[in-house]
């Protein structure tokens, strides 16, 4: 299986493993049906992409442990961590893929999985509502033009939005496992409350 083939090593930066086959694969069921991107890159690696992505909090996506959301770098985020409750926190949200384009480049593009998460592929953040105009801060874009999913370079803080080809919105995932349709007019500080898991805020209807 893919799994066995990945190598687990907290050490090893998944970019760099061993079988190529890890950072190719592309999953069907991790990509929405409505993204009409084709997923992965155009060099020779072929790294692959998908549509869902975990919840860094309401901060940079940028690596670094002790963010607000449940998932960051090397994070292990427990039921009891959720002192909102796990109906009031995202956990994952749909992005938008960058398909393939004429440029190597996707550090720090969302859902990059076969990127390994140094530079945010892997975690989007709730600072701005879904489907935002504001651009994703990226390490390097493959695309700063790609359709409902503007780009800027910023090598240094990093931020991915949700988003989506939806009318309206995105399916996001909750922490006790509801999925919800989060519309784009939210309530931004609502929006912002639910990717922090541990602000203490009481959320009213959303």
């Amino acid at each position: 299986t893919l799994y066995n083939k990945y190598a687990a090593d907290p050490a090893t930066h998944v970019f760099f493993t061993t079988d190529p086959a890890v950072v190719k694969a592309v999953v069907p069921v991790y990509l929405c049906p409505s993204d009409p991107s084709t997923p992965g890159s155009a060099d020779t690696s072929g790294r692959s992409q998908g549509s869902y992505i975990g919840c860094a909090g309401n901060e940079a996506t940028t690596t670094g442990a002790n963010l607000n959301g449940i998932f960051s770098s090397n994070s292990k985020t427990m039921m009891r961590d959720m002192q909102d409750g796990s109906s009031n926190t995202i956990m994952v949200s749909e992005i938008i893929i960058r398909g393939k384009t004429a440029t190597t480049t996707q550090w720090g593009c969302p859902g990059c999985y076969g990127i390994g998460g140094a530079h945010g592929e892997m975690t989007f953040s709730t600072r701005e509502v879904p489907n935002t105009p504001v651009p994703d801060q990226n390490y390097a874009c493959k695309s700063t033009t790609w359709p409902n999913s503007p780009c800027v370079v910023n090598t240094g803080t990093k931020y991915n939005y949700a988003r989506s080809y939806h009318v309206g919105g995105v399916h996001a995932l909750l922490a006790d496992g509801a999925v919800r349709f989060i519309s784009s007019n939210i309530d931004r500080p609502t929006f912002q409350h639910l990717g922090d898991k541990r602000d203490g805020q009481v959320l009213g209807e959303f």
